[in-house]
């Protein structure tokens, strides 16, 4: 007799194939799960906008320094880019209802396109009445190729200012900032102010303008760069000195 167990029954191929088989079904649905789309964005710091050679007036000379227009951008999200922005501090993720409305994709695109139209048309009058300028506003023009919503506003008038005035109001600085413009140049709160923060800090603003309502919100997140704070847009010509 002995105390040795005998030797365990070895599976068959067969069965260790079936296992693997099995295996591998699920391993590939788990990727497939982490590429299908979902019905959310990643909201995250988007592109930096200069506007210096972007707005441009027949025969004046451009802005020295420049006026820089923050954005965010939204992507579609597939489950793995949510798991991905969960764990990334400069990231969020959005529904997408909540960002449509309602609306189709294209159509939000073509509303945004619209506002951004309205917002420059707006802007650049604003902006000549800004310095008292008695230039034509046919004789501006900006290049706003890709870009939507009306948060470019104070912006565009703060370029259009500089260039119309014999006053330097960007005076060699790189001036960021987002505000949207009522027609009586009041400057409103926006969406995405920290995003549009950061995109400005990795661009090298020395000072980042947003409408009043939100400069904590903004400073909260700025660190050593200067953050202003404006009710209008003739405060925001006479706080860079203009």
């Amino acid at each position: 007799m002995t105390d040795t167990a005998p030797p365990a029954a070895l599976p068959s191929p067969r069965r260790r194939t079936g296992r693997l088989v099995v295996g591998g079904v699920v391993a590939l649905l788990c990727l497939l799960s982490l590429a299908a789309p979902m019905p959310v964005y990643v909201l995250s710091p988007g592109p930096v906008f200069p506007l210096g050679d972007a707005v441009v007036i027949e025969g004046v000379e451009p802005v020295h320094g420049d006026f820089l227009f923050t954005t965010v951008q939204l992507q579609d999200a597939t489950l793995a880019d949510a798991l991905r922005a969960a764990v990334d501090t400069e990231a969020q993720v959005v529904s997408r209802a909540a960002v449509l409305g309602g609306m189709s994709e294209a159509d939000f695109i073509a509303e945004q396109e619209q506002l951004f139209d309205d917002t420059e048309a707006l802007a650049v009058g604003l902006g000549l009445a800004a310095v008292d300028s008695q230039l034509s506003p046919s004789r501006v023009t900006v290049d706003s190729s890709g870009v939507g919503g009306p948060s470019a506003g104070l912006l565009i008038a703060l370029a259009v200012a500089d260039l119309a005035s014999p006053d330097d109001i960007a005076g060699g600085r790189l001036i960021a900032g987002t505000g949207a413009l009522s027609d009586d140049g009041t400057v409103g709160a926006v969406g995405g102010v920290e995003d549009k923060v950061l995109a400005a800090q990795r661009a090298g603003a020395d000072v980042f303008l947003v409408a009043a309502a939100q400069v904590e919100a903004a400073r909260a997140v700025a660190g050593d760069m200067a953050v202003l704070g404006v009710e209008d847009l003739a405060g925001a010509v006479a706080v860079l000195g203009g």
